[in-house]
């Protein structure tokens, strides 16, 4: 509120401004990000319109126009602003609607809610669930998607276990999601969606400490070129502990990423090192990234099974610029691992290897928007102890459609075909049970949906989706999903969704069994105006926390959250600048 009372303030200052040849500027909302696609009118003495211009994707615009006396600015899902005195540079900033501006809980939501996990806070987004900790998933893949920390991207596969469990409570600073479509890029578990919790947002000083019974606290720190986070938690009497450095510089013509991970937890580890490097000509968008990771999991309970993993990953892709883009890609993913089951009932180490080529074309014109890829990969494995080598060739591929009807309605409609390579434990336990090697599965989803919204507080849709997974055996899944978002007024808004899946089995699952499907309804009601107050309803559970101000720059919360069966209550100080 302090950032919009300064905006305001800034904005509608009563400056000299006489007529003016060029009026450039930039239009940031109350958090301080850009507004990209906003709407600048000059208006003359008499109130005509003298001229307009639309913000860039970085926000910035240049208003070429004689007799400007005032400026309106707008934007979808903003309270406009008019009557602005015409000073160039220009600096505007506006209030726009973030629970329809996003789809995803964006960054002032992330740091206000009662979540200690953050998969519990990512699944608030529509069509999202989350089976148990460390898993997220769009519709109805079985039960985890492609889990990314600070742009890394990385499972085990022993046990598809990934960096969510060994993260420390309210670690995330921003998510960033992916749909199935896009998960050809990406590779395993990318056809259930791919989720980025990042850890780092755009505070220059962050102090976060909380009490209750998942202690914890988390602190960052930023500066030109670097920045850093550190947090630890003891929920459920668990020590969960985590660091990141990105360092961000100038490299041949365009920008360099490093980036250094380092967790652990009583019973894991979780380290990382990466490199991402982009640039942009006039025809061409590069970019290269190159990790290395390692994992372990080695619980001490009853019946607790040992898994520990590592991998390389590169890819690397280049676009051509203009209204049909064109994108050749190429990845490679090599992991080692090791499972032992519970008693050591069975052993097995592997090897995979996965390395795939496609193309990307993509174009919008006359309300028609359409993504189309296809490409094929190599998968090689080799698990030690039970067979030997065995390669699969597999195409991938994805569409995706939408056609605008005029600026209010949208249909949509896509699919994708991606392989999925067992995990070592899922091996294992059909190797033990029916002496042979489990076949790469082939997964295959399409999806169709249609949205409204009137552009300013109300954003709908339904949605259908239809998942086929053929491999020892074969599920179909099937669901029907309707969301809503809603600025009942401009502090206060309402996100609700709600999806009801089925699932058929046309062959027995030996080796594990398959997911339970839930039926889940999401109600979130969200108050925001000195006072922060959120009311959760999820999956048949109540949760909801209260922010508001204690001093200058530092916030006070109090919250319940009940995603592990039995409420828990907590509070804590945020301090950010």
């Amino acid at each position: 509120m302090k950032r919009l009372a300064l905006g305001l303030a800034l904005a509608l200052l009563p400056l000299a401004g006489a007529a003016q040849g060029l009026l450039v500027g930039v239009v940031r909302d109350q958090d301080g990000a850009v507004v990209s696609g906003a709407r600048i009118v000059g208006r003359d003495a008499s109130g005509r319109e003298a001229g307009s211009a639309i913000a860039g994707p970085d926000g910035t615009f240049a208003l070429t126009a004689s007799g400007v006396t005032s400026v309106d600015v707008g934007c979808d899902y903003c309270l406009a602003l008019r009557g602005i005195a015409p000073a160039s540079p220009l600096v505007v900033l506006i209030m726009r609607f973030g629970a329809l501006a996003l789809a995803v809980p964006n960054d002032r939501d992330l740091a206000a809610l009662p979540y200690a996990r953050a998969e519990n806070a990512a699944a608030l987004q529509p069509f999202t669930f989350t089976a148990g900790p460390g898993n997220l998933s769009f519709g109805l893949d079985r039960e985890r998607g492609l889990i990314s920390t600070a742009g890394i991207a990385f499972y085990r596969i022993s046990d598809g276990g990934n960096a969510l469990t060994s993260l420390p409570d309210r670690y995330l600073e921003r998510l960033i999601t992916l749909a199935p479509a896009q998960g050809y890029r990406y590779g395993d578990y990318a056809d259930a969606g791919t989720f980025d919790i990042e850890p780092l947002a755009d505070e220059r000083i962050g102090l976060r400490l909380d009490g209750g019974p998942a202690e914890s606290v988390a602190a960052r720190y930023a500066t030109a070129g670097l920045a850093a986070a550190v947090g630890e938690s003891y929920g459920s009497g668990i020590r969960q502990a985590r660091a990141d450095v990105v360092g961000t510089s100038s490299f041949m013509g365009g920008t360099l990423h490093s980036i250094a991970s380092l967790a652990g937890s009583g019973s894991e580890t979780y380290s990382a090192l990466g490199l991402q490097y982009a640039t942009a000509s006039r025809r061409y968008e590069t970019y290269v990234d190159a990790n290395a990771v390692r994992s372990t999991s080695n619980p001490t309970g009853p019946g607790s099974a040992e898994a520990t993993g590592s991998a390389f990953f590169t890819d690397v892709r280049v676009r051509n610029r203009g209204p049909v883009q064109l994108e050749f890609g190429g990845r490679f993913r090599s992991s080692n691992g090791h499972y032992a089951a519970p008693y050591y009932l069975y052993q097995s180490s592997g090897l995979q290897q996965e390395a795939a080529l496609y193309t990307d074309l993509s174009f919008s014109a006359a309300g028609n928007t359409l993504q189309a890829a296809a490409g094929l990969t190599h998968i090689f494995r080799n698990q030690y102890g039970y067979f030997g080598p065995d390669t699969t060739v597999a195409p991938i591929g994805s569409l995706a459609y939408a056609y605008a009807f005029g600026p209010h309605f949208t249909f949509t409609a896509g699919g994708s075909a991606l392989p999925r390579v067992p995990t070592l434990a899922e091996a294992g336990r059909y190797a033990f049970y029916a002496h042979a090697l489990l076949p790469v599965d082939r997964d295959e989803l399409f999806q169709s949906g249609f949205s409204y919204t009137d552009r300013s507080r109300i954003s709908t849709e339904i949605a259908v989706f239809r998942e086929r997974i053929a491999g020892a055996g074969t599920s179909v899944d099937a669901g029907a999903g309707i969301s809503l978002a809603w600025q009942i007024a401009p502090e206060l808004a309402l996100r609700a969704w709600s999806m009801q899946p089925s699932q058929s089995l046309a062959a027995p699952y030996v080796f594990y069994a398959p997911a339970a499907l839930p039926r889940t309804s999401s109600v979130w009601l969200t108050y925001d105006r000195f006072v922060r107050f959120d009311a959760i309803y999820y999956g048949g559970r109540i949760d909801g926390d209260v922010n508001f101000p204690v001093a200058r720059d530092t916030i006070f919360r109090v919250g319940r959250d009940s995603s592990s069966g039995s409420p828990l209550y907590s509070f804590g100080l945020r301090y950010v600048r």
